[in-house]
């Protein structure tokens, strides 16, 4: 392997190489042109590191374009945060209080998304760079105008200079995914009007453009190749579907790719995602439903479902607005009249089919939400013409969107309100001790506290370690340098450039390497602005250190477990609140009719146990940017919230669409759906109560032997739509019964489902 083999495969698209050298190349230009030309070291310091902070200390996510925009969108916040430092510096106790607020507004934003999250430590450094005595507000114009070179030139490189490749967009994953499914879906079991009860398995087919299943070409195959039967070809097809759905994973995604924010165009994507997500569990469900298959107006729903997802494939693809799909809507009608049809003239077929249908039915409603959440991500409330329950936000402002997901994490159970509080405890503390220890160049203290600190306490120490053995090495060799080359200004300017370079590009070694080499980085451009000899080392050593020190001290009182101290915590509470969900949702549709009662209790369960679901999920994103807590106990986190989230929604679309006792069907029918809520419920809380305890959590199987889900026994003379729903709720029940057995831990002999905790 040659040595740009290994660059590459530590530098994927080389990515961090480009961007060293647009920051390098920016930085240089500024600081050389604002000192050398217009003659003012202020300006100097402020272009040199207004291109550092966005460019070097912050992460922007892709496409180039963004990243120029996000570069622009960050200007006026740096004026003010430029302004508030230099106006508080005069006072300790003013610059610690509002590096304190500056600590916690900043760092707490990241909440809205990637592109605030990956820009918090360059914002805050334009805070801390002002917030130092002398207190010269007479300097605030070249600090102002050299910060706007900084990130203008930065700006503009992004976009022109050495652009990092464009990453796959999330649309192409969806598409993917989708088209995937739809192979999947024209592999289901053929069509059989009397199916045997023998249980033999009918050769796999795919739906033709007219609704009906033909039986599919076989695939070409290379020359002495063994041929290829019905079962490899339904292998190799059902087996695309759950690696494409992989790819949608929050956590087979780089973090600043990831659909976070709380704008309409990432919730959709995210929505998009998580009706795949579902799709899939129902198109592995329906594939287990052999010798039985849906009735005739189910398996043209499927071919419809089909023909959607490939249409909408395309058109995200493309980059076009996907169309609308009513063909499936009047699919989904016809189902219910056959249903009903069938209900009143032949009961015993229509139980035998009806958990298949329910599944076919399902199918396609999540077909339905992938295709009007891919249509609001890209047209945006134009997309859905009435305020659909799953798609009220699309309605909303993004004001409004931004303000509920703040105040949703308000709340000390928060990991990102966790993170903010810690990093304004920490940073303030260092300003405090920076004026009675009589500290040179304190910015650099507070530089050292804010990327020194980690998530947890024990990556914090990690890193100090590190950085303070790099730092004494470049301590050493610019105290070297400048004693060497004492006055020689051309020396330095000659320096600076390359080891600017290098020491951006360190951070695929370590936090120690880049420690080491922005110490000399530091000495050649300080050494530029007023006299200085070896001591400017010394001080940026005892800087460090001191910072460092803050840091890993503040990390220990402070949530020192980091995400993964409140992760387990959460997660437990939120299947407890999922299960009280769904019990309360079936109470609610099975009980006495009008009861206000139940409709608060359901809203309020479900309320409970969405707030608790975001909070978890943030909890486990910023768990998957540390590193592994060894004290946490193995989880299969995906599969966990996957079915939490089949749960949580699943509720709500019961307290959506049905009003209070719409599905009492009889006594037998609602004891059979109470009684099932029932075990939803104590499962959620038994799986709870194993998190809790910090037991593993694996992904061990659930039965997926093709037996058809139980369903309530009728009286076909009560009302079909209360049947009908009452059969769907049933089906659904069990199918996350089915989920809630295959969480737990390890058994003898049991098989993993080859997709199912894939596609979760």
């Amino acid at each position: 392997m040659t040595p740009l083999d290994t660059l590459r495969r530590k530098d994927p698209g080389l990515v961090v190489i480009r961007q060293a050298a647009r920051v390098t190349l920016v930085a240089c230009i500024g600081f050389y042109v604002t000192r050398y030309v217009f003659d003012d070291a202020v300006m100097a310091v402020y272009a040199l590191f207004g291109a550092v902070a966005l460019g070097a200390l912050s992460r922007l996510p892709p496409p180039p374009r963004r990243q120029s925009r996000i570069c622009l969108g960050a200007l006026p916040a740096a004026w003010a945060l430029v302004t508030a430092g230099t106006v508080l510096a005069g006072n300790t106790w003013a610059a610690a209080a509002g590096m304190a607020v500056v600590g916690f507004v900043v760092s707490f934003a990241g909440v809205a998304g990637p592109a605030l999250r990956g820009t918090a430590n360059g914002l805050q450094l334009f805070y801390i760079l002002p917030c130092f005595p002398p207190y010269a507000l007479d300097t605030l114009g070249s600090r102002l105008t050299g910060v706007t070179i900084g990130v203008l030139g930065l700006a503009v490189a992004q976009r022109f200079l050495w652009p990092d490749p464009v990453p796959t967009r999330y649309e192409e994953r969806l598409a993917r995914a989708a088209t995937a499914l739809a192979a999947w879906l024209g592999r289901l079991p053929a069509p059989d009007p009397n199916p045997s009860r023998d249980g033999d398995h009918h050769p796999a087919a795919a739906p033709d453009g007219s609704g009906h299943v033909t039986e599919q070409a076989p695939a070409a195959r290379e020359p002495g190749a063994a041929p290829r039967t019905p079962a490899d070809r339904d292998a190799e097809v059902t087996a695309e579907a759950p690696a494409a759905l992989n790819a949608l994973r929050p956590s087979h995604l780089p973090h600043l790719e990831r659909p976070a924010s709380p704008s309409a165009h990432d919730r959709a994507l995210s929505q998009a995602a998580m009706a795949l997500r579902r799709l899939g569990t129902h198109l592995e469900d329906l594939s287990g439903a052999r010798p039985v298959a849906p009735a005739a107006a189910g398996r043209a729903l499927l071919a419809e479902v089909a023909r959607t997802l490939d249409r909408t494939a395309d058109a995200l693809t493309a980059g076009v607005v996907p169309a609308d799909a009513p063909l499936l809507a009047h699919g989904l009608k016809a189902l219910a009249e056959e249903r009903a049809e069938a209900l009143r003239t032949d009961p015993g077929d229509w139980a035998r089919r009806a958990p298949w249908d329910v599944l076919a039915r399902q199918a396609a409603l999540n077909g339905q939400i992938f295709v009007t959440a891919s249509r609001v991500a890209a047209e945006g409330r134009a997309a859905v013409s009435r305020v659909a329950p799953p798609f009220r936000y699309a309605r909303q402002s993004a004001a409004t969107l931004w303000m509920r997901r703040f105040h949703a994490h308000l709340t000390r159970r928060s990991v990102y309100w966790q993170g903010a509080v810690r990093t304004a405890l920490a940073l303030a503390a260092a300003r405090l001790v920076v004026a009675p220890l009589a500290l040179t160049h304190g910015f650099w203290v507070l530089l050292a506290t804010l990327t020194l600190m980690r998530g947890t306490a024990a990556d914090t120490r990690t890193s100090l370690r590190q950085a303070l053995i790099g730092t004494l090495c470049g301590a050493a060799s610019a105290a070297v340098v400048l004693t060497a080359v004492a006055g020689h200004h051309v020396v330095y300017r000659l320096l600076l450039p390359p080891l600017m370079f290098v020491a951006f590009c360190a951070s695929l070694i370590g936090p120690g390497a880049v420690q080491g080499l922005f110490t000399l980085v530091v000495s050649m451009a300080f050494a530029q602005l007023s006299p200085v000899n070896w001591t400017l080392a010394e001080v940026r050593f005892v800087d460090v250190l001191v910072g460092g020190v803050v840091g890993a001290l503040i990390g220990t009182v402070a949530w020192p477990r980091g995400s993964s101290g409140e992760l387990c915590r959460l997660a437990a509470e939120f299947m407890d609140r999922a299960g009280a969900a769904v019990r309360a949702a079936v109470d609610m549709v099975s009980g006495p009719p009008g009861d206000p009662v139940s409709v608060t209790a359901a809203r309020t369960a479900n309320a409970a146990a969405r707030q608790t679901m975001g909070l978890a999920q943030a909890a486990y994103e910023m768990y998957a940017s540390e590193r592994t807590d060894p004290a946490l106990p193995h989880v299969d986190w995906q599969a966990l919230f996957g079915t939490g989230q089949e749960m949580v929604l699943g509720a709500e679309s019961l307290t959506v669409h049905y009003p209070p006792g719409a599905l009492d069907a009889g006594p037998g029918v609602r004891g059979h759906l109470t009684g099932v809520a029932r075990r939803v419920e104590q499962e959620g809380e038994a799986l709870a109560a194993r998190l809790g305890s910090g037991r593993p959590v694996r992904w061990c199987g659930a039965d997926t032997d093709g037996a058809a889900p139980e369903v309530p026994a009728v009286n076909p003379a009560m009302d079909s739509r209360a049947v009908l729903g009452a059969t769907n709720t049933a089906v659904w029940l069990h199918l996350v019964t089915k989920d809630l057995a295959g969480l737990g831990p390890e058994r003898p002999g049991a098989v993993p489902s080859p997709g199912r905790s894939g596609i979760r």
